[in-house]
């Protein structure tokens, strides 16, 4: 992980957990711990119900990073009235898609990590544009890969 935050402890995730109003699971509690946030190398997962079924991530957000725009609370207050209800963008790709972790059985178990396309926003949240990428925060960070060579390279 390169370029990670400053290091946290358990209050700064207790904060963002009343600001979100919602426990965090706790494999990304550990990695905020351990990295609190940061750009993954590698830096690819694949998401088998999308159109491009590789997809890349440029960012893990992180608590009080000096990026606004990479923190958590900003993410959760510039997307909770875009995205559906109960979840947490966490990460980005760079052209405004986000990386979300489900904070709330529903559509999708507690825990699960999605992939929410920009592309396909609607004009209120809805499922549609939300793709499943692993059962967990720890399988997601076990399914990063480098992208696949194009054929011309």
């Amino acid at each position: 992980m390169r370029k990670c935050g400053r290091k946290i402890n358990q209050s700064d995730i207790e904060h963002l957990e009343k600001i979100i109003n919602a426990n965090l699971p706790d494999d990304h509690k550990n990695f905020l711990l351990q990295y609190n946030g940061g750009r993954p190398e590698p830096d690819a997962y694949p998401v088998k119900e999308h159109r491009e079924k590789v997809l890349g991530i440029k960012e893990f957000y992180g608590i009080d990073h000096e990026i606004t725009s990479w923190r958590l609370d900003w993410n959760y207050e510039v997307f909770k009235d875009r995205i559906p209800k109960f979840l947490l963008p966490i990460a980005c790709d760079g052209f405004g898609d986000q990386i979300c972790l489900v904070l709330a059985n529903g559509k999708y178990p507690y825990g699960t990590v999605v992939f929410w396309d920009l592309f396909d926003e609607t004009d209120h949240p809805t499922y549609d544009n939300v793709y499943k990428i692993a059962d967990n925060f720890t399988g997601f960070l076990d399914c990063l890969c480098e992208y696949p060579k194009d054929d011309d390279e």
